[in-house]
């Protein structure tokens, strides 16, 4: 039985085999590392972001606490006014560290 021209046996051996290795999978692979990378940068720099928050948040709160005082002690010595009494008078300590200091020191 002969074999027709246009039908040829597949050759014995090794079959060749070409690799795309830019289409498919392996370029879905590389674009989810791509955005992987980006959404860790992007994490890390919110963490950060809400750190400086949470530290300007405290550092507020310090001075609102801080203006209170020095409100509360502008006040106190409205009220007082020391120009008009004897000279011989002091002025009450400004600070709690002062009370302390002219009591114990």
């Amino acid at each position: 039985m002969a074999h027709s021209p246009s039908l040829q046996e597949p050759p014995t051996g090794k079959i060749p085999c070409e690799l795309d290795l830019h289409s498919g999978s392996f370029s879905q692979s590389e674009k989810r590392k791509a955005n992987s990378d980006a959404t860790q940068r992007s994490r890390q720099g919110k963490k950060q972001l809400q750190a400086e928050v949470d530290r300007l948040k405290e550092e507020n709160s310090s001075l609102r606490a801080q203006l209170a005082q020095y409100k509360s002690e502008r006040d106190y010595f409205r009220s007082h006014s020391y120009l008009s009494e004897k000279s011989d008078t002091r002025p009450p300590p400004q600070s709690r560290d002062d009370m302390l200091e002219n009591k114990y020191g």
